[in-house]
């Protein structure tokens, strides 16, 4: 699964507020294990820009600005300007995996998403039975190589690392050069080696871990 970050202006129904919210694929909230308080996560088919605009809601969200609205599935909300209809309602425990109160989907056939040298998402995911992070870092580093041969002018000197939901969500460390929020089993991109080599922790902060993410 992967996401990208964003913010919303959130209209109607009271105040205009902005809101902290992410962009997702569509299985981005069964990678996580996420069951949904109300409603469904979204479609494949939801991932394209021609497709129904639709979102789900945090369920913080849901209880402070709709009231609790129990028949809340299937209304619509305005974002950015933009009529979305909401699909699901997510639960507040999500919010220890990322800082977002909506999600949108994320569509793959948006100009900008096939720029190579953008490196702006990222990815979570869930390693196979039996298999060791260790073990997926070197697939991940054949990955890594193949496409760097393939695509020099954008992939050169860029490398995947896997890094454990633990390490991420139990002291996590910011950096001088790039925001390491993230998620479970998460794709880090390391920068090129034009940038500083290595990470110069400035924040340290913890947060109580549902038991099923350890």
């Amino acid at each position: 699964a992967a996401m990208l970050f964003n913010s919303f202006n959130l209209t109607g129904s009271g105040e205009p507020e902005r809101i902290i919210g992410s962009m997702v694929t569509a299985n981005f909230f069964q990678a996580l294990g996420v069951k949904l308080v109300q409603g469904r996560a979204f479609l494949p088919e939801e991932e394209s820009s021609g497709a129904a605009q639709v979102a789900i809601i945090g369920q913080g969200l849901w209880q402070r600005r709709f009231g609790g609205d129990p028949q809340i599935i299937g209304k619509t909300i305005t974002l950015d300007g933009r009529s979305r209809t909401v699909v699901g309602v997510a639960p507040d425990t999500t919010r220890a995996l990322q800082e977002a109160e909506i999600w949108t989907p994320l569509t793959f056939d948006d100009p900008e998403m096939k720029i190579r040298r953008f490196h702006f998402l990222r990815a979570v995911g869930r390693l196979k039975p039996g298999m060791t992070l260790q073990q997926a870092q070197a697939d991940i580093d054949v990955v890594s190589a193949g496409l760097e041969k393939l695509y020099p002018d954008s992939n050169k000197d860029w490398r995947l690392r896997l890094v454990p939901m633990r390490e991420f969500l139990v002291g996590q460390t910011w950096t001088n050069f790039g925001d390491v929020s993230g998620s479970p089993n998460t794709l880090d991109l390391e920068g090129p080696n034009s940038m500083p080599a290595s990470r110069v922790p400035q924040i340290r902060w913890r947060r109580q871990l549902n038991k099923k993410w350890l």
